[in-house]
């Protein structure tokens, strides 16, 4: 598995495919499904929504369990979700972690010398919400 950061230009991609694979095609850009995500992984702090009915088309919110909110939570639950953040325990330890529809990933700890960790969280945790494009 290759990490890498996000760019509007997303170049690095063919390049890196072709440098470790010999074409430009195997390292691609994923995408999250962040709606299942944040189903799956409730009380988020941070939650932006795009493509609502209503008057309210998108929007972010902040908060502590903004899901269950008495005046913006049902609706929230109802839309597309395109950023959550929320805390998930991963081997018995809370993370706050910040996920994004278009693959970027936060992670909010001191893992600066574990990358074996960060690596079994993609795998365990994020694998199963991952679209390939």
């Amino acid at each position: 598995m290759v990490v890498l950061g996000s760019s509007k230009n997303n170049f690095a991609f063919p390049i890196i495919s072709t440098a470790l694979f010999n074409n430009k095609y195997d390292v691609r850009q994923i995408s999250i499904n962040i709606t299942k995500f944040g189903e799956d992984y409730p009380k988020h702090y941070i939650g932006a929504f795009k493509r609502r009915f209503g008057r309210i088309k998108s929007g972010i919110f902040f908060g502590e369990g903004i899901e269950e909110d008495a005046e913006f939570g049902r609706g929230y639950k109802e839309s597309v979700r395109s950023y959550v953040a929320t805390t998930v325990n991963f081997h018995g330890k809370l993370l706050k972690v910040n996920i994004s529809e278009r693959g970027r990933v936060t992670i909010m700890d001191d893992w600066n010398k574990r990358y074996k960790m960060i690596m079994d969280f993609i795998d365990e945790i994020l694998e199963p919400y991952i679209l390939y494009n």
